[in-house]
């Protein structure tokens, strides 16, 4: 015998499954507008591109990067949606005016209509406006080629009309804009974006105005690339040859997307104008350019090796050849040690190594300065009792004795000489730190990422100046310091060691308030170069007495 099931139990399972399928076919919907592929959108995958661009205008509104990483595979926003969908600013966008008619509007928000080819391995988007109402159409062509960060780009301009078209003429205005800023919106800790020139005359950083307002139009002679870029990205135009050569650029910010007054997140456009262009009926102009969209790398920049002007670019000569050294050494520490923290604590062996005579010479200098000292303390004191109440007198005395020593009045302070001498390279380690993409992200230790502070432990409350965090390194640091200090000459006067152990640590002080929430990498290297001097100095004292008491045995 059957049993015939409930009517009420088969309309709950025909609602079930419709929710089902009705939740299912939402879910499809938003992966699909996600991935680009509503009707208002595309995307691309290829190479280490993912590319999402929008039919309104044919530029791109969403770029991510795929970067190999030592753990593998990331995904890096270079355009964030949430910026380029805010109808505010789009990078590649179109400047476009006949007299005092602003045609730009128009041109970046008309339909354009999208035709995907592939060429062997070279992927094809071209995207064709509408014909305008003087009979101009303009077609973008995008071109995606192997694992290269470069992307061929080109824009066709078409005139259907029946009279010429002259553009770039200072009263029909052409130029790209490239913006607003690169990087997530959401990102932990933004880094300022702003204009960059690559020309005849060398690099040209074209800064955010801080009044607000539009900056001054840059006009270098012969620009070669012109884009925007922080300190881990780059997205720029390299100039066409003829039509379309980009002639000079202004940085304006956009008051839609203005958060704040804080710098790293303030959106910037930067207009680059292109020279004079004459088109006439049935012709067309076609502007060649080559987009760069990616990492700021030396092996990123490789096809593009004018671009590694731009490292270190608004550093003195001597200043910027210092930290291409230091770059080029840890990089090749790296690629023999596979490992960034060991290749920063390699880096320091290596350095110390090469400074090894200047640091023994210097730590000499001083045990016999601290002898001498201790040789004409009872003169010292003789002076300081005889001209108490005088101090011109004394002063005179005084640098009169140091010269029958042959001293320097500054002989004293000879123990920070060491300090002083590692200052350029730590400031060129903390510009290489600064800028090194492959750095960013990569833990060593209980450091979760080199390119910040180490943050051993959360305190759970904010504390003033210092943060949330307990950074261990700039501690480890400044007691190094205070151990290094510690350690003298066999004879030396007391009481003149205490007074140089005491700048010393007042010195390391200082450094602990000022280095605090200093990136990890770099607290790892100054540490480590301390106990490596430490060591030195403990070696070279021991030498020394061994020479002291064979010559007088």
């Amino acid at each position: 015998m059957t049993t015939r099931p409930l009517i009420g139990l088969n309309i709950v399972q025909i609602l079930a499954r419709t929710i089902l399928v009705c939740f299912a076919l939402i879910v499809l919907s938003l992966w699909r507008v996600a991935l680009g592929d509503d009707e208002n959108f595309t995307s691309i995958e290829h190479g280490p591109h993912m590319v999402m661009f929008t039919l309104e205008g044919g530029v791109p509104v969403e770029w991510r990067l795929r970067i190999p990483r030592p753990g593998g595979m990331a995904r890096e926003t270079l355009i964030d949606p949430a910026i380029t969908m805010s109808d505010s600013g789009r990078p590649l966008d179109l400047v476009l005016s006949q007299g005092d008619v602003d045609l730009s509007e128009i041109v970046n928000r008309a339909g354009y209509a999208l035709a995907r080819t592939t060429e062997g391995s070279t992927e094809v988007l071209r995207f064709t406006s509408p014909r305008l109402d003087d009979g101009l159409r303009i077609i973008k062509t995008y071109r995606f080629a192997g694992d290269r960060y470069a992307v061929g780009h080109s824009i066709e301009l078409r005139n259907e009309g029946d009279r010429t078209v002259t553009l770039g003429d200072g009263k029909n205005n052409f130029a790209i804009r490239l913006g607003p800023r690169l990087g997530s919106l959401e990102a932990v800790a933004p880094s300022l974006t702003r204009g960059v020139l690559l020309s005849a005359d060398g690099v040209v950083p074209v800064e955010p105005p801080e009044d607000g307002l539009e900056s001054d139009r840059f006009t270098p002679a012969g620009i070669e690339w012109a884009g925007i870029e922080n300190r881990y990205f780059l997205l720029a135009l390299k100039s066409g040859d003829s039509a379309g050569r980009l002639e000079s650029a202004i940085l304006s910010p956009i008051s839609e997307l203005q958060s704040d007054t804080d710098p790293a997140t303030q959106m910037m456009q930067l207009e680059l104008a292109v020279s004079q262009i004459s088109i006439a009926p049935g012709e067309s102009a076609v502007l060649a350019y080559r987009i760069y969209a990616g990492p700021k790398t030396a092996a990123a920049f490789a096809e593009d090796s004018e671009l590694k002007q731009l490292f270190f670019a608004d550093l003195w000569f001597w200043m910027q050849w210092l930290c291409l050294g230091i770059q080029w050494l840890l990089s090749a520490l790296y690629l023999l040690l596979q490992n960034w923290g060991l290749a920063l604590i390699s880096l320091a062996v290596v350095i110390r190594l090469i400074l090894v005579p200047v640091g023994i010479a210097a730590q000499r200098h001083q045990a016999r300065t601290q002898l001498e000292q201790a040789r004409i303390k009872p003169a010292l004191q003789r002076i300081n009792e005889e001209f108490k109440g005088d101090f011109d007198k004394k002063h005179l005395a005084t640098k009169q004795l140091y010269e029958e020593h042959g001293m320097s009045m500054l002989a004293p302070l000879t123990g920070c000489l060491w300090v002083l001498i590692q200052i350029p390279i730590f400031i060129g380690l903390y510009f290489v730190i600064g800028e090194s993409f492959e750095l960013r992200g990569v833990g060593f230790l209980w450091m979760e990422d080199l390119a910040l502070p180490d943050r051993l432990l959360s305190f759970g409350f904010e504390i003033p100046y210092f943060g949330p965090y307990l950074n261990l390194l700039p501690v480890l640091m400044a007691a190094s310091q205070v151990l290094v200090s510690g350690q003298s000459a066999p004879g030396a006067d007391p009481k003149q060691v205490n007074g140089q152990r005491k700048a010393m640590g007042i010195m390391a002080l200082v450094f602990f308030f000022l280095l605090y929430n200093f990136p990890a990498a770099l607290m790892l290297y100054w540490l480590c170069t301390n106990l490596l001097q430490s060591m030195q100095q403990a070696m070279v004292v021991k030498w020394d007495q061994r020479a002291a008491d064979t010559s007088s045995g």
